[in-house]
């Protein structure tokens, strides 16, 4: 990405760009039977996706969104600039989001417990009066484990902690 005669891209084209760069990277995503999810390097070569390449694009994305921005704030001021970067971002919540489809491929295990486990992954969940986020399950020969995430005071802690059949999301 480079500057056509010092001319900078639109907030607008940039939050396009980034859009469609994240699509690219959902797209290459593989969620394997126990709910972890990988970018796949067969699926980036097949779709022509290279991430290094993608995350130093975003990174100039975002690079000539800050420059754009203190470009306007000079010229027309910063409530203008404000106003311009919010269109952007209004812009951004119309575009449709990327989500992640466990592949169709997966199989999936023939234990419920297991299953219930992989299905709470995003969910929040009770225990022991604690709401915590399932962020991703882990199989052991000890037992199925949840990795969940805490809000404590507005600082996020990672757990570990068993699994029990009767958690169920909130």
């Amino acid at each position: 990405m480079s500057h056509a005669e010092n001319k900078l891209p639109e907030f607008k084209s940039l939050v396009k760009g980034s859009h469609e760069t994240c699509e690219a990277y959902y797209a290459c995503l593989t969620t394997n039977e126990f709910g972890s999810t990988y970018l796949d390097p067969v699926k980036c070569k097949a779709k022509n996706f290279d991430p290094r390449k993608a995350t130093k694009e975003q990174e100039e994305r975002i690079l000539l969104i800050v420059e754009r921005f203190n470009k306007i704030k000079e010229e027309k001021g910063f409530r203008v600039a404000q106003e311009e970067l919010g269109a952007a971002l209004v812009y951004s919540n119309t575009l449709p989001k990327p989500i992640l489809k466990p592949d169709p491929e997966v199989t999936r295990s023939d234990n419920p417990s297991i299953d219930k486990a992989i299905q709470l992954i995003g969910h929040k969940i009770k225990f022991y009066d604690t709401d915590f986020k399932v962020i991703a399950v882990k199989i052991t020969k000890d037992g199925i484990f949840l990795d969940v995430e805490e809000n404590v005071e507005g600082e996020l802690i990672q757990h570990e902690i068993g699994y029990e059949n009767d958690v169920v999301p909130l």
